[in-house]
């Protein structure tokens, strides 16, 4: 029977607590163990936040790789080795490095890339994005499946790519609603919110993409004075977004609550809480 499974890699550069990684720890939970072989490999565990939410049948791999760039022969040779019947990336600059490695895998073995972002807010942000956008172009030819979060992603990168006609599937973000309800009833992860105030609460990496300004300049904005914000996360963002709440006046409104391995408990309250989501790239699915 286990010879008959289709083989299928996850590949991640690490499990830090990002969205793109607790997408793909949620495909790998549900997935069909009697159709499916599943693996993990990792370029290194530093920063591991979500190997605790792996179920205990799947096999994870530590290539024990420092960086992206210099793993890419142990990616080849792990993939070589390996034999995966797919190989599953997300991340975008994670799956143009397993582009490249490509030549080297098994003949028979498919490459399917799941973008993260709408391609023309990641080359708005680099330093030559004519060389990114083309870069990407010829990583998702190597490709024989892509995956969009929304129909709006889609027709970002059809347009970005000036490709003739649509390219790949629409597949809208998990939701694994059993281990969410499970993860916000549990009473050992106490949730610090303002019991009378109305909190919104947002969660990311602390980067610019995730738009945590704009969601303090909101509270600003707000005329309700018993609106607090909460943001759980990390990154090198946080003096400066914390100096942004100080400039605006609402630093006694906006708390910063850090890494927090389960943030579903913050969600749980049955009034006077909602989850606020300021992303720039808001036309995804997340």
């Amino acid at each position: 029977m286990t010879s008959e499974r289709i083989r299928i890699l996850f590949f991640l550069p690490t499990l830090v607590a990002g969205g793109a990684e607790r997408v793909v720890l949620t495909i790998i939970r549900n997935l069909s163990r009697e159709k499916f072989d599943i693996s993990l490999a990792v370029l290194n565990r530093q920063g591991d936040a979500l190997s605790q939410d792996l179920p205990a049948d799947i096999d994870l791999i530590d290539l024990k790789q420092k960086r992206v760039r210099s793993s890419l022969p142990s990616i080849a040779r792990f993939v070589r080795s390996h034999k995966p019947d797919i190989v599953f990336s997300t991340l975008d600059y994670f799956s143009l490095a397993l582009a490249i490695t490509r030549r080297f895998w098994p003949s028979h073995t498919k490459f399917v890339a799941r973008p993260t972002i709408l391609l023309s807010a990641a080359v708005a942000g680099r330093r030559i994005p004519r060389l990114w956008q083309g870069a990407t172009k010829a990583a998702l030819s190597t490709t024989d499946q892509i995956v969009f979060q929304s129909p709006e992603m889609q027709d970002d990168y059809t347009t970005c790519l000036r490709w003739r006609r649509k390219s790949g599937v629409v597949i809208r973000n998990p939701i694994d609603l059993f281990h969410l309800r499970k993860c916000a009833a549990d009473p050992s992860d106490e949730a610090e919110l303002a019991p009378a105030a109305f909190n919104l609460v947002s969660a990311g990496r602390l980067e610019a993409q995730k738009g945590f300004d704009v969601a303090i300049e909101a509270i600003k904005l707000a005329k309700h004075r018993e609106i607090n914000l909460t943001i759980l996360g990390a990154g090198q963002l946080r003096m400066e977004l914390e100096q942004h709440a100080c400039r605006m006046q609402v630093q006694h409104r906006v708390h910063f609550a850090g890494h927090r391995s389960n943030v579903y408990t913050f969600f749980r309250r049955p009034t006077g809480s909602c989850c606020l989501r300021a992303s720039r790239v808001s036309r995804t699915s997340s």
